[in-house]
C-alpha cells in the first residue's frame, strides 16, 4: 500500500495538473492526502477524480488564500468512509485482506494558534486513538528564520 501525503500550495494550472498526473502514474497511490488546495472543495474534488476516477473522495475548503483539503483512496483496496472534522479529514474503515481498522487524518496544523489545534484534536479523543495515521501539513516551526510573515516564535516548539 502507498500512501502520499503533501503540501500542494494550490491547485494551479494545466501544467501542474500534467505534472501531477505523471507523478501518479509513477508512485501508483492507494491514497493520496493533499493540504492547501487554495481552492473550494467541489473544485478540488471535480480536479482530482480526473486523476482517481471512481475513487472515494472527500475535501474541505480553503479559507482566503491558504488551507484547503483533499483526500482520495482507491476503494478497490480499501473501504473507507471519509469525514470532515474540526480538524482535518478523517478517513475510517479497513484495507481489503486485513481484519484491523485504521484510521487516517488528513489535517493542515495552522501556524499561528497550535495550541488551541491540538487541544482541539485532543478533546475529540482522536491522540488516543493507537490504530491513527496522523499526516498532514503540521506547520512546525522551530524559529523565526523558518517562518514567512509577521508572527512570534512557536510556543510549543
Amino acid at each position: 500500500m502507498i500512501i502520499t501525503y503533501f503540501n500542494m500550495r494550490g491547485l494551479g494550472g494545466g501544467s501542474k495538473f500534467t505534472s501531477l498526473k505523471r507523478l501518479f502514474s509513477v508512485i501508483k497511490s492507494d491514497m493520496v492526502f493533499i493540504q492547501e488546495t487554495m481552492s473550494e472543495a467541489k473544485k478540488s474534488c471535480s480536479y482530482f477524480l480526473k486523476l482517481f476516477h471512481g475513487w472515494e473522495v472527500c475535501a474541505i475548503d480553503a479559507v482566503g488564500n491558504s488551507g484547503g483539503l483533499f483526500s482520495i483512496c482507491n476503494m478497490r483496496i480499501c473501504d473507507m468512509l471519509a469525514f470532515s472534522s474540526t480538524v482535518g479529514i478523517l478517513l475510517d474503515g479497513r484495507l481489503k485482506g486485513y481484519d484491523k481498522p485504521i484510521r487516517l487524518i488528513n489535517c493542515y496544523g495552522p501556524y499561528r494558534d497550535k495550541e488551541t489545534f491540538w487541544k482541539t484534536t485532543e478533546d475529540i479523543g482522536l491522540l488516543c486513538d493507537h490504530d491513527l495515521i496522523v499526516g498532514g501539513n503540521l506547520n512546525l516551526t522551530l524559529s523565526d528564520s523558518k517562518c514567512w510573515g509577521t508572527h512570534r516564535m512557536d510556543p510549543l516548539a
